[in-house]
């Protein structure tokens, strides 16, 4: 199979052990498939996946993102379906002053937001795309995302076209729907996985330095606290829908990007917080993180903040599982 077609070359495909609702999925039953059964990707992951081409605009992107509830979104070829690139919401943090994408609005619009974000998204999008094949299984799938830290991954054939994704919510899913599969995983309590050295920041910091805070640290939410009490949370989708709604446009008077650079974060912040207490069990976490759509909770115990759990650290414990099946 050539590596380097025109689009493609960057695509980067794993798999095996050498190496962020889309749509419909197949029926899965442990009790019927191996989970290191070649193929049976599918079986979670979604086939009907929205995609959006390079030259679609940074914000009819986040429009499109913010309106569909989605983390990323792969960037297809529209001629073809093959995969450019992806873009996610921790790409959208990147841009609005938390890392090195924030000098395509510094340096190639002079500081103008306005006109960054009606540029093509192919200016934004992560080029480098972590892909598999869709032949490959729900395992290889599982410790490719843990061991780059990402949170979906598309899945294309074997001319890089999009066939799919799977997403760490695909995996909560199959906790949940395969509760006596993952049994002994359930009835842990969430303290064992949840990260205990947690990043937090204050409600008077700025925006910039907030979502400098996550990206430096890999983190995709940060507790805002006061006194030590949680008074408010930031992740990286509420960035995106701050993007994608249009209410970073309400804060600009100028155009200028130092204008939300220098925002305070508790504009943005979210107050209505779900919270879990260290003692609850894993199944009681992934119920709550799917009810609620949400992608973890802060942790608290006497009203502190003692952690942060998420559907990363529910998939690192379903990788436990299917990789001694």
């Amino acid at each position: 199979m050539k590596r380097d077609d025109k689009g493609t070359k960057n695509v980067k495909f794993l798999g095996g052990f050498e190496r962020e609702g889309y749509g419909m999925k197949d029926s899965f039953k442990l009790e019927d498939k191996k989970p290191s059964q070649k193929g049976e990707i599918f079986s979670i992951a979604t086939r009907d996946v929205l995609t959006v081409p390079p030259t679609m605009s940074i914000i009819g992107t986040a429009r499109t993102m913010e309106k569909h509830g989605f983390r990323r979104i792969p960037i297809t070829d529209a001629g073809t379906d093959r995969v450019m690139g992806i873009v996610t919401t921790v790409d959208i943090v990147n841009l609005l002053g938390g890392g090195p994408k924030y000098n395509l609005v510094k340096n190639r619009y002079q500081g103008n937001l306005l006109a960054a974000v009606n540029g093509d998204v192919k200016e934004l999008m992560e080029k480098e795309v972590v892909c598999v094949e869709e032949s490959e299984t729900i395992k290889d799938a599982a410790k490719i995302m843990i061991e780059k830290g990402i949170g979906g991954i598309p899945i294309i054939d074997k001319k890089v076209r999009i066939k799919g994704i799977i997403t760490e919510r695909d995996f909560v899913k199959l906790l949940i729907n395969e509760a006596d599969s993952f049994e002994d995983v359930l009835n842990k309590k969430i303290e064992e996985y949840m990260s205990k050295e947690v990043v937090s920041t204050h409600s008077t910091e700025t925006l910039g330095a907030a979502l400098r805070k996550m990206l430096e640290n890999g983190f995709r939410r940060l507790p805002i606290v006061k006194d030590d009490l949680l008074i408010g949370l930031v992740t990286a989708t509420t960035v995106m829908q701050f993007l994608g709604s249009g209410k970073v446009f309400e804060k600009l008077v100028t155009g200028d990007a130092s204008e939300i650079y220098d925002l305070e974060i508790k504009n943005i912040m979210k107050t209505d917080i779900k919270t879990i207490g260290p003692d609850a069990d894993m199944r009681e976490a992934a119920k709550k993180i799917n009810k609620n759509d949400i992608g973890g909770f802060p942790v608290l115990k006497d009203g502190m903040l003692v952690g942060i759990f998420t559907e990363t650290d529910l998939l690192r414990a379903i990788f436990d599982v299917l990789k001694s099946a």
